[in-house]
């Protein structure tokens, strides 16, 4: 079996003494807190800002970070989303009702709205007119695919209409893929989440003139996410693990011949997508991987008769 895993890189979620001092003056446009309000400020080291410092980054692959504060007990919750620029440093701050207990979640979200790091902080007490400080590892996402026990089968259903010319029946064997997602406190994040415990799958092969296409439990293809709803295997979730991993069992089609005449599929290489959506406090929090089928195939072997 074969692990894909992403570097395991730390990020520092600053909130710096110096900052939160001036944050608290009219210097600038910065926030201040007042007697009602609590002001957090937050600095974030860039992934891709070149530095000496790279050990301190967070996956390179994250264009965005995002914070959301949940008032205990209450389904209020109070997001902030910046995308990373060309600065060194994403500066967020936060304005939030205080003399409250939150629960505060912090995300790094790729272009594909998947999660890259994570790390949580929970029952933190903000009073007043006050800015306070804590320091906040982020704990990168490791992805992991190994194919099931389960037997091959044979499935027959078209290609999708990638050309001019009318699809064609395909013969296609299905393996059983787990795809897994590990990191700590990962099955405790995703019990916070508003889960959407389903997925949905999106194939490439390189004959299909670089176009993509999702594939639901009724193999029809569609070319649009908006019908992801139809996309879903209803009947195969993603599910919680333990408190560090959750995983979904997914079902995988090799196109191994034309039905009508016999001929090897002649694709040399593609992709399948994994993706599964969620959200908290109205931001994206996917989990998603990209797997080429090369490295997939590599894990079954197909006796062609």
């Amino acid at each position: 079996m074969k692990l894909r895993k992403s570097f395991v890189f730390l990020l520092f979620v600053i909130l710096a003494t110096t900052f939160l001092i001036s944050s608290c003056s009219s210097v600038g446009g910065e926030l201040k807190p007042d007697k009602n309000n609590s002001v957090i400020r937050f600095i974030v080291k860039n992934p891709r800002y070149e530095s000496d410092f790279s050990h301190l980054t967070i996956p390179v692959d994250t264009e965005s970070f995002g914070i959301v504060a949940k008032e205990y007990g209450s389904d209020t919750c109070i997001k902030y989303l910046k995308a990373f620029g060309t600065e060194e440093y994403l500066i967020i701050e936060m304005k939030i009702p205080g003399d409250k207990m939150y629960s505060f979640y912090f995300m790094g979200i790729d272009k594909n709205n998947s999660l890259t790091c994570i790390n949580l902080s929970k029952n933190i007490y903000l009073p007043s007119g006050e800015a306070t400080s804590f320091t906040i590892n982020m704990l990168p996402i490791e992805k992991s695919v190994s194919i099931s026990s389960e037997s091959l089968s044979s499935v027959l259903f078209k290609e999708p209409q990638y050309s001019y010319e009318d699809p064609r029946y395909v013969d296609w064997i299905r393996a059983y893929y787990y795809f897994t997602f590990t990191a700590t406190d990962l099955g405790i994040f995703y019990e916070d989440l508003y889960n959407e415990d389903r997925y949905y799958t999106k194939y490439s092969f390189d004959i299909w003139n670089s176009k993509e296409f999702y594939l639901n439990k009724s193999f029809y293809w569609y070319t649009n996410e908006s019908f992801y709803d139809n996309s879903y295997y209803y009947d195969y979730y993603i599910e919680k693990v333990d408190s560090n991993t959750i995983k979904a069992r997914v079902p995988v089609y090799f196109p191994i011949s034309y039905h009508d005449d016999g001929t090897q599929y002649p694709y040399t290489d593609g992709t399948l997508s994994f993706y599964s959506p969620n959200e908290l406090g109205g931001l994206n929090a996917g989990f998603g991987n990209i797997v080429s089928f090369s490295e997939l195939s590599a894990k079954i072997t197909v006796i062609i008769e």
